[in-house]
């Protein structure tokens, strides 16, 4: 058996395995397969072993010429890059060498948890610097870039970020994003800064010369819900009442006054003293509303208000408001982070501001696992 080459005509060469053989005493050939379709280097290997098909070990001895390595990794790097990019955190960074430091941090962090030193290993079986166009770079380099990483916008309800925290924000170099309460919204309409047409609008924003931002929005299904909750409390008192005054029916000896400060310590506790008026005639007792009162109160149902000093120029307030909503899944993203999952302990750095740079990485991190899991939500899977 043997590789033939053929040319057609000096245009064409083809290349045929065959076969010779003996036929009533004379030599003949035959066609097995044509390797037209091979390129030089498989022609090459075949030939190699017909050369050496009666002893195999000279073919052992010319593979143990051919040495063999791993190449790196690059799979979950490119994965992990690409949601990044989706996610618009690669754009956040930006594409200085800072921001590819840190978003190589994000990525290890996903990948493995672990110190600044296991991130410049994983880098090393890993195709960081190709992916991230990055140039070679040890632990000190990503501990400065922790550093790096010192500007944070905190987000928080209206009962975790005060005025007290504010200014303690503010004096650390950090920038919030929080609502005020409903008697801080009855001050700013009080002030004329604010009129009750912007909640008329999908989402509305005024700015005030300090550099604080205030945007306004009004949920009517919250609107519905709160009115529907006022009806629920109202109902309950009534049935209290008439309970009340059934017990001074049947009982004659029974003190009017005590039903009465038991009803109205009831319509307090419930909150609506503010518009429900309590009255007894004789031995019973009813209620009024104070229709004024109710439409002063309800005017503000399902409306809240956000506060910010973020520029304008980093954030609209669409994604001030959409960051805000987030809030939803902070319980979630908590325990993610503290977690085996992202493992934010041991932080494994000393300084403050790096502990914050840090936690930022975590963070970004997080929010990386949490649309992979939406990816793979919709697959009969269990994912580590």
């Amino acid at each position: 058996m043997h590789i033939e080459k053929t040319n057609s005509r000096g245009t064409y060469t083809c290349h045929l395995l065959r076969e010779t053989y003996r036929e009533d005493g004379k030599v003949k050939h035959r066609t097995i397969a044509n390797l037209s379709g091979c390129d030089e280097e498989e022609i090459a290997a075949m030939k190699l072993a017909l050369k050496h098909k009666g002893d195999l070990s000279q073919l052992v001895s010319v593979a143990e010429a051919v040495s063999l390595r791993q190449g790196l990794s690059v799979g979950a790097v490119w994965l992990i890059f690409e949601i990044a990019r989706q996610l618009g955190i690669v754009e956040a960074l930006g594409h200085s060498r800072s921001g590819k430091l840190a978003l190589w941090q994000v990525i290890a962090r996903v990948i493995d948890q672990g110190s600044r030193l296991s991130a410049v290993r994983l880098a090393g079986s890993h195709a960081a610097c190709d992916i991230l166009g990055l140039e070679v770079f040890d632990e000190d380099d990503l501990y400065e870039n922790l550093d790096w990483l010192d500007e944070v916008t905190l987000v928080g309800d209206r009962g975790m970020i005060k005025n007290h925290q504010i200014e303690e924000l503010t004096a650390q170099g950090f920038h919030y994003i929080t609502a005020i309460t409903k008697p801080q919204i009855e001050s700013l309409l009080d002030q004329g800064i604010i009129q009750m047409t912007l909640f008329d609008q999908p989402l509305a924003e005024v700015r005030t010369h300090e550099g604080l931002r205030y945007i306004f929005r009004r949920n009517p299904e919250r609107a519905l819900e709160i009115r529907q909750s006022r009806a629920d409390k109202l109902a309950s008192l009534c049935r209290l009442m008439k309970k009340q005054n059934d017990y001074l029916t049947q009982h004659p000896r029974a003190h009017p006054t005590t039903a009465l400060r038991i009803v109205t310590a009831r319509c307090e506790k419930l909150k609506i003293a503010s518009w429900v008026k309590i009255h007894a005639t004789d031995r019973t007792m009813g209620y009024s509303t104070d229709a004024d009162a109710l439409a002063e109160l309800e005017k503000l149902d399902g409306c809240y208000v956000l506060k910010t000093d973020v520029a304008k120029k980093v954030a609209d307030k669409e994604t001030i408001h959409a960051r805000y909503k987030d809030l939803a899944q902070v319980e979630w993203a908590f325990r993610t982070s503290k977690t085996v999952c992202l493992e934010m302990r041991p932080v494994n750095v000393r300084l403050a501001r790096r502990t914050r740079g840090h936690v930022l990485v975590v963070m970004l991190a997080y929010r990386i696992v949490r649309e992979l899991a939406g990816c793979w939500s919709r697959l009969n899977l269990t994912v580590e």
